[in-house]
């Protein structure tokens, strides 16, 4: 982990502060975690989109045919790719090395902001490498760091001595690319609403199970957790996919 703190003054004049990760072994590419997927840029990029800033959702990754170097934040989604103001009009991304700018302040201000950003600043990037050149690697790595554990304390028992210290409510089953990116309890009704991704580029299944082990049974939900599918104790996910599912609770 880096861990960066900034005390910034007052300062009007324009500015930029980047932090670089000046990666250049030649072979590699960029990848990066876009909202519901991977972009690989100047490959897969949607035709007219921004090929100097781009928003990561969890992970950039300078990736080879052997190996990767994954980095992620919870604090700087926004970065640039390739080189630092290379090519702002560029239609089709193109760059020389896999280095990643990641931008942290600036006072480009055209309109109604503040004409500066001062105080103190904190934020930090979780880095790793892996022969594992996969994006499920490269997504559970980063998610890892960026959803926060859930837990919640229960008053002891003191009638029950042999209730357990610790336990886990809900669990996956399934192989390390279905990762649950979101947990929350449900608006409408008793329960929880998970949202649970593929991370890998083949369809893969997932079961969830309770504190006693054993499967239980979910509904296919929409975003604002109406019903759109059948009881299920086993749901498989194309490549890919991303799906809310509701457990009664």
């Amino acid at each position: 982990e880096l861990a960066y703190v900034m005390d910034r003054p007052d300062d009007y004049k324009a500015n930029s502060t980047y932090v670089t990760f000046p990666f250049t072994r030649r072979n590699s590419s960029l990848v990066l975690d876009v909202q519901g997927g991977v972009m690989h840029p100047g490959v897969n990029q949607l035709e007219g989109s921004s090929t100097e800033w781009n928003t990561l959702q969890n992970y950039v990754a300078a990736r080879g045919s052997d190996h990767q170097i994954v980095i992620g934040s919870r604090e700087m989604p926004i970065i640039m790719l390739g080189d630092l103001l290379g090519g702002e009009f560029q239609y089709h991304k193109s760059y020389d090395s896999p280095t990643l700018y990641s931008w942290v302040t600036n006072n480009y201000w055209f309109t109604n902001f503040k004409a500066s950003e001062s105080g103190e600043f904190n934020w930090s990037y979780n880095i790793t490498s892996s022969a594992d050149t996969s994006d499920a690697f490269a997504a559970r790595t980063t998610l890892s760091d960026r959803v926060d554990f859930y837990a919640r304390i229960i008053r002891e028992r003191k009638a029950d001595k042999s209730a357990p210290m610790s336990g886990s409510l809900l669990s996956i089953d399934a192989p390390d690319c279905i990762v649950a990116s979101n947990i929350a309890p449900a608006t409408f009704r008793r329960g929880m609403v998970l949202q649970i991704r593929n991370t890998s580029t083949e369809s893969a299944g997932f079961s969830i199970r309770g504190a006693s082990g054993r499967c239980k049974t979910f509904f296919r939900v929409n975003a604002i957790e109406e019903k759109i599918g059948r009881r299920c104790r086993r749901m498989t996910l194309p490549a890919g996919a991303d799906v809310f599912v509701y457990i009664k609770g």
